[in-house]
């Protein structure tokens, strides 16, 4: 996901937007930084692959989004959340909603109580995304040899923990949910959480772009979360 610290009456109002963009795999996005973002690199993943561990799950990567936000003392958030960033910015607003203004899915899971990334994947008719080895689900798209930057392994955990959601202060944050719509694809798993999103009063947007908007799509995306945040 990703986050825009917006200007509050508690504070100036020349102090810049600050995004942070969260997604699975690898990395954040790191594309969105052209807009002056704070990176929220997630246990075990990215450049903190060397962290990871079988015990790291969707908890532990909320967590880390949390203590960025409490730790850098930002307020009036706008949280981004991309595919598996989804269920993490879900659970910040869960604990923190206080601190966030906005959030924006960008073709994103949108999980409600008890529901776990596995259990989404089956609702849409998804395999898992990669092979499991062990505790890890490995992405085999990546050829063997193949430089940072890229997606490596996640943890196993952080598709079969459930999220718990227990605070309905989160249900009153402002929310948008970009769907992205590939003309080559025949159906759109992500459909099934547009619908969510309408039944519950998102604004729903469509980006004409594959999955990963933030590579194929980028100018548009950016713009488009400009305007909506």
């Amino acid at each position: 996901g990703a986050k825009w610290d917006r200007a509050s009456s508690s504070r100036p109002p020349s102090r810049p937007p600050t995004p942070i963009a969260v997604r699975a795999g690898g990395r954040v996005l790191p594309q969105i930084a052209v807009l002056k973002s704070v990176n929220s690199p997630l246990t075990g993943l990215g450049e903190r692959a060397h962290l990871a561990t079988p015990d790291i799950g969707l908890e532990t990567h909320i967590s880390d989004v949390v203590n960025i936000i409490l730790y850098e003392n930002l307020r009036d958030v706008t949280l981004v959340g991309h595919s598996y960033g989804g269920m993490v910015v879900t659970g910040v607003a869960d604990r923190i909603p206080e601190r966030i203004a906005h959030l924006a899915y960008i073709d994103a899971f949108v999980p409600e109580h008890g529901e776990s990334l596995m259990a989404l994947l089956k609702a849409t008719g998804r395999s898992m995304p990669g092979e499991v080895r062990g505790p890890f689900v490995v992405p085999t798209w990546v050829k063997p040899g193949t430089v940072p930057p890229m997606d490596g392994p996640q943890p196993l955990k952080t598709f079969n923990e459930p999220i718990a959601l227990t605070n309905p202060l989160r249900e009153r944050i402002p929310t948008t949910y970009i769907l992205t719509v590939n003309p080559g694809a025949e159906t759109d798993p992500f459909d099934l959480f547009a619908a969510r999103a309408k039944v519950k009063g998102w604004l729903v947007e469509k980006l004409t772009a594959d999955h990963n908007a933030q590579r194929s799509a980028r100018s548009e995306l950016c713009a488009l979360l400009e305007r909506v945040r």
